[in-house]
């Protein structure tokens, strides 16, 4: 099973490709594993920058698959047969990943999704910094967040204030678990 604080930065990738329909979340498992495809589009980066509009609108788009999840055949075919193809094309693929996700995923996209655009954006950031981590380093700081997740606030706020945790993480991975531990939701 996933750590949680994975899964979560997971989302936010799924949630540019719900959005797209890019390959970014095969990309940040690529690079999980230790290599880097090279990007799609010949080194563009398409869809919406982090907490732009767009991307700001994956609630009203979540519904929308959820709407069209519970239709019949006959009602989603007549809902979507006056879109032009490539649109049509999106909403299908968008839709087939969704049906693809298990309940705790789509609960914690619908979380994620329902955050300040400040919190999305932090998670957003953090998630990129922990992937500039050398990949040993970045599964240390990923049980560290899932261990401290599952900590009340006070006793979380002590594990981050013993000579343990100092010496075990250097001041950058310091302030990447305690950022993501402020701006993700409850466990």
């Amino acid at each position: 099973m996933m750590f949680l604080p994975k899964a979560v930065f997971a989302i936010t990738a799924s949630t540019v490709v719900f959005l797209t329909g890019t390959a970014m979340a095969p990309a940040a498992q690529a690079q999980e594993k230790g290599h880097r495809p090279p990007p799609p589009g010949g080194g563009k980066k398409k869809g919406p920058a982090p907490g732009s509009k767009a991307g700001d609108n994956m609630i009203r788009r979540m519904a929308e698959f959820e709407r069209l999840d519970h239709m019949t055949d006959e009602d989603r075919q007549r809902a979507l047969e006056h879109l032009p193809p490539a649109r049509r094309q999106r909403i299908e693929d968008g839709l087939a990943r969704y049906r693809a996700m298990d309940p705790a995923s789509r609960e914690r996209l619908r979380r994620f999704e329902g955050m300040a655009p400040e919190q999305k954006d932090s998670i957003r950031q953090n998630f990129r910094r922990m992937q500039e981590l050398p990949p040993n380093r970045r599964m240390l700081v990923r049980r560290e967040l899932q261990r401290l997740r599952g900590m009340e606030p006070a006793a979380r706020e002590g594990a981050m204030q013993t000579d343990a945790f100092r010496r075990r993480f250097d001041d950058n991975e310091q302030i990447l678990i305690r950022e993501t531990i402020a701006n993700l939701p409850p466990a």
